[in-house]
């Protein structure tokens, strides 16, 4: 049974004025937060443009931080990859980059991402998630860094701030 106050925030979630405040407190109460983990997905996967794509983009943090890396969010984030919306793909790959190599055996996804998008932010992204994932050793990782070879300079460098 969700508390009072996760209540508040999971109907804030589709007030306009208070979505994106919603989305930070649920964030930062973690797996306290979990019961508003659907009502989150709700939010994420709504493409009628309320929520707008920065608060998609919040919602789909606050999942990744509330429930970890379960086989649902690992699922959600990699379909979040092939989002109409920019902001929503970047922070997909982010977020499955920071799970780290707990997730080692779904990097293939993100490595057939990475051969067939051309946004070069994407790209970017999409390859420091497989090298948080795949922790500098083995084949994706060398996949990954032979792609970032296709960047710009200031591509490649922004790869690894």
């Amino acid at each position: 049974m969700p508390s009072e106050n996760i209540k508040k925030l999971i109907k804030m979630l589709f007030d306009p004025d208070h979505q994106m405040r919603a989305n930070l407190k649920l964030e930062a109460l973690g797996s306290e937060a979990k019961p508003a983990v659907p009502d989150l997905w709700i939010a994420v996967n709504d493409l009628d443009g309320e929520p707008g794509p920065r608060v998609r983009a919040a919602a789909l943090r606050a999942i990744a931080v509330i429930d970890g890396p379960s086989r649902e969010t690992i699922d959600g984030l990699l379909g979040k990859l092939e989002d109409p919306i920019t902001d929503v793909v970047l922070q997909a790959a982010q977020s499955l980059g920071n799970f780290g190599p707990s997730i080692k055996h779904d990097c293939r996804k993100l490595v057939d991402k990475l051969i067939t998008v051309w946004d070069p932010g994407i790209r970017a992204t999409l390859a420091r998630a497989i090298i948080q994932i795949t922790d500098n050793d083995d084949e994706l990782y060398e996949q990954a860094l032979a792609d970032l070879k296709l960047f710009t300079p200031q591509t490649a460098a922004a790869t690894f701030i």
